[in-house]
Parts: C-alpha cells; sequence; structure tokens
C-alpha cells in the first residue's frame, strides 16, 4: 500500500500532527484531511492559546469550531526566556527571525513543554451533532493549524500564550540584564584584585573633584610633539641618588666618593 502523501512538508507542522496522533486520534483526524484540503476550512483566525473558525459541512451553515490550548505560565516563560538568552546561538536564531527545529529541546531543559503532551491541555468544541472528539470538522481545522505553522513556526509560542514580539522583547531583556550582571561581576573581581584602598586619594574624591582636576588635551598638539599640559610642573626629589647612600653593603671601595658623584647627576638630570 502507497504512503499518504504527508499533509505538512516542515518540522513543526508535522510535529503538530505527530502530538495530536500520539493522543490516539489518528483515525478520527483522517476523517478531517479531506474537509482540510477541499477549502471546507474558513476564517481561521489564531489568538493566545485559541483558534477559532468555521467548517463547511452537510448542512447550510458553516459549523463553528474552537480550539483551546492551555497557556504556559508566567513564571515558565520567565524561567524558559532566561535560560534561551543565554544559550547565544539560540538567542541569535530567534531574534533574526529564525526559529531553531530543536527549540522544544531547550524548553524541556527547564522542565517546560512547548508543544502539549497530553489531550487534556487541549478543549475542542464545534457546533455539529457529532459527539466525536475530535470530530471531522476539529480534526480539519487541526491540519489547518499543521499548515499555518508551516509559513509561521514562531505561531507555535502564540499558541502557548505568548506573541513573537513578546518572546524575542523578552530575549533581549533578559540578555542585558545578563551582561548588567557579567559586567558587575568583572568590575567586582577588578575591585577585588585592585581595591580602592591602594589608591586612597583616588577613592576619596568625587565624582565632581575628579572631573575638576581634568585638563584638556589636544590631540593635534599631541601629535605635533607640543608639550602636554600639567598641573604642577615636575620637581626633583628631595633626596638625589637615594640608592647609593648606604655604603654598607656598596660594591665600590668605601674611600670612592660614589654617593657625591651620583647626587650631583641626578641633581644636573633634574634641570634639564
Amino acid at each position: 500500500m502507497a504512503r499518504k502523501r504527508p499533509f505538512s512538508n516542515t518540522w513543526w507542522g508535522k510535529q503538530w500532527i505527530d502530538v495530536l496522533e500520539s493522543f490516539g486520534w489518528t483515525n478520527r483526524l483522517e476523517r478531517g484531511r479531506r474537509y482540510a484540503r477541499n477549502g471546507s476550512v474558513l476564517k481561521l483566525q489564531i489568538e493566545k492559546g485559541k483558534i477559532t473558525a468555521q467548517v463547511r459541512g452537510s448542512r447550510p451553515s458553516p459549523y463553528k469550531v474552537t480550539i483551546k490550548l492551555a497557556k504556559l505560565k508566567k513564571k515558565q516563560w520567565k524561567k524558559v526566556l532566561e535560560y534561551l538568552s543565554t544559550k547565544a546561538l539560540y538567542a541569535a536564531k530567534l531574534l533574526s527571525g529564525d526559529m531553531p527545529e530543536d527549540i522544544a529541546d531547550m524548553f524541556l531543559e527547564v522542565g517546560v513543554h512547548l508543544l502539549p503532551r497530553r489531550d487534556n491541555e487541549i478543549e475542542t468544541k464545534c457546533s455539529c451533532p457529532d459527539f466525536a472528539v475530535p470530530c471531522k470538522h476539529i480534526a480539519a481545522v487541526h491540519y489547518l493549524i499543521a499548515q499555518e505553522l508551516d509559513k509561521d513556526p514562531f505561531l507555535v509560542f502564540k499558541l502557548r500564550g505568548m506573541e513573537k514580539d513578546e518572546v524575542l522583547d523578552n530575549l533581549l531583556k533578559y540578555g542585558d540584564k545578563n551582561k548588567r550582571t557579567r559586567d558587575n561581576a568583572d568590575i567586582a573581581s577588578a575591585d577585588s584584585e585592585y581595591p580602592q584602598s591602594l589608591f586612597p586619594k583616588i577613592a576619596a574624591l568625587s565624582p565632581n573633584e575628579v572631573n575638576s582636576t581634568a585638563l584638556p588635551i589636544s590631540l593635534e598638539n599631541f601629535w605635533k610633539g607640543k608639550p602636554l599640559p600639567m598641573l604642577k610642573p615636575p620637581q626633583a626629589p628631595s633626596i638625589h641618588a637615594s640608592a647609593f647612600t648606604n655604603t654598607e653593603s656598596a660594591f665600590w671601595d668605601k674611600n670612592f666618593p660614589m654617593p657625591q658623584i651620583m647626587q650631583g647627576i641626578y641633581r644636573g638630570s633634574g634641570k634639564m
């Protein structure tokens, strides 16, 4: 027997049908395939956690179909998006409009299911007299949802309660928060390595005092070799050639006037 041509051509559409079939709905879904293919589904509308449509049947007026999916809770979305914001590759793909096929695995890593895993997470209703769940009209709408996921896989977020723009905005928000946390950690690490106590005079200055001591430096003058502005001209130290004043361990003869010679040289260099 020849294998039937799949209704959906993308991973997301196929995954949607596979999830529904895993609920034991295979035979019931097949009843709606023809309705889905011949254009019987009218006015399909997807909202947050809700799908509504009209489906032509045997009666003159189309039947009204409503499908509701359990929305993820706010804390679940927060957990997922905070985690995704730490995954540079996934965050970059999502922000560029590309839905990674294994995004559901990222949800699972924090204990959240992106796609429904039980039939009680999907509530369906149809105005037709058929009591089967799902009836062929509901099944037809399920196939159309798979086609919509083919066109825009980000609709899976909407089905679970969050618009695409909300997802991306939160990714950016949590990404910025992560960056600030890392920056603060780097600053704290730098402070622990070079504490302000090593520079008491600088640490004691207020921002205004620091700015008041800033000197106007011209890059043009710098590259022309002109002298840089200074708060105070450099002064020679009061003790010259102090390294040569200790004669106890000197390598020269104690009668050689090394300290006097070196002090004279230091004084001369200070006048240059």
